[in-house]
Parts: C-alpha cells; sequence; structure tokens
C-alpha cells in the first residue's frame, strides 16, 4: 500500500490517503477487468475505426491464426468448436449486464456475478448458432443445471431473456 501510495502521490503531485489510494486501485481494478467495460471499450474503439479512413487490403485482412477451440462445459461433442468473436462476447455480456440470467419459477434473477459463463439457448448439435441472440450468460451452477436437465430431456428453462425450449 505504502509503494501505491507513494506512485498514486508522485502521479498527483501531492500527498495522497490511503483511502485515495485504495479508490485509486479499486477503480484501476474494474477498468481492466470487468467485461462490460471491456465491451463498452471495444465499442468505442470500433466506432473510432469506422470514422477513420479506410485501411489497406493488408492490414484489413485476418492475418491472425485461428483462436483455440473452446466448447461448453456440457458439450459432448467429438468435434472441437472455434471460440465466440470476442465482439459476440462482448454484445452478450454487455446486454446480460455481467450477471446470470437465470430466473426462478417465481421470477427472480440469479444476482451471481461470478463463475460466469457463456451458454448456447439452442445447441449447435440442433441447429443452433453463435448469433446474441441465442447465446445467454450462466453462473457456473446454473450452466451445469440447465446441461443435466437436458440430459434429462426437459421441456424448458427460463432465462432473463425469456423462456426458451431444450431441444432433444
Amino acid at each position: 500500500m505504502e509503494r501505491l501510495k507513494a506512485l498514486l502521490s508522485s502521479k498527483r503531485g501531492r500527498d495522497c490517503s490511503l483511502q485515495e489510494v485504495l479508490d485509486f486501485a479499486l477503480e484501476s481494478a474494474f477498468e481492466k477487468h470487468d467485461p462490460i467495460r471491456k465491451a463498452k471499450r471495444v465499442e468505442k474503439r470500433n466506432q473510432k475505426k469506422a470514422k477513420s479512413p479506410a485501411q489497406s487490403p493488408a492490414a484489413t485482412s485476418d492475418s491472425k491464426a485461428a483462436s483455440p477451440p473452446s466448447v461448453c462445459p456440457g458439450t459432448r461433442s467429438k468435434e472441437k468448436r472455434k471460440s465466440l468473436p470476442a465482439n459476440t462476447i462482448h454484445e452478450v455480456q454487455t446486454r446480460d449486464q455481467g450477471q446470470c440470467s437465470f430466473t426462478n419459477p417465481e421470477g427472480k434473477r440469479c444476482a451471481q456475478r461470478r463463475w460466469l459463463q457463456i451458454h448456447h439457448k439452442t445447441p449447435i448439435s440442433k441447429g443452433g448458432n453463435n448469433k446474441p441472440e441465442n447465446l445467454t450468460t450462466l453462473c457456473a451452477a446454473h450452466h451445469r443445471l440447465i446441461h443435466a436437465a437436458m440430459e434429462k430431456k426437459s421441456l424448458a428453462l427460463q432465462c432473463a431473456d425469456g423462456i426458451y425450449p431444450i431441444l432433444t
């Protein structure tokens, strides 16, 4: 804390209190690690790029290597899928406000903001896609619950963005 206090005091040109240091540290951590803020930064950057002059074709081509495959933990697919595009993940996280979208039968939304995962409402294996409308944010516990329900061939589960069928 003393080192951070010295750093912040140098930055601001005056002696800073420990409360100011703590506020600075928390704000910095949120700015760097909060997925909602990250999504907003990316959106702002993309808007700036759209306003800037067109890039050369070489700069716009997809020169990055393919992302490592990512599979939903409950999926038992022999084929590995490509990771979701970052802009899709950002859109889903922004829409769901960094919170599990599962709602109980009384209509109360899960308040969990930790251990969040992206879930396909209609699985890829059943004709689903990677569009944001087919994706929802779930905490690990509700994600496991939904996959267990899929295995038991339940008819439907409810999320904050509506009731959706689990296809069997």
